[in-house]
């Protein structure tokens, strides 16, 4: 999967070949987002986010990525 652009604004895309479903969580494990979605392409609002670091995860089937977003306004 792809998650771009990293550090983001206002939009991050994700790009992945399957089904997922995305957690964001801030560094203290909250999670700030979630959604699943079908399509190969995803885009996401981040503009509401605080500026910081967050916890980029994307679930499919029987696997798990984790991915550092960086969000800066």
């Amino acid at each position: 999967y792809v998650v771009y652009p990293n550090p983001a604004n206002d939009l991050v895309t994700i790009a992945h070949s399957e089904t997922c479903s995305y957690t964001i969580s801030n560094v203290h494990g909250q999670v700030v987002k979630e959604n699943e979605f079908m399509k190969f392409e995803h885009v996401v609002e981040v503009d509401d986010l605080n500026e910081g670091v967050y916890w980029f995860t994307i679930r499919t089937g029987s696997s798990k990525f984790v991915k550092k977003l960086i969000v800066r306004h």
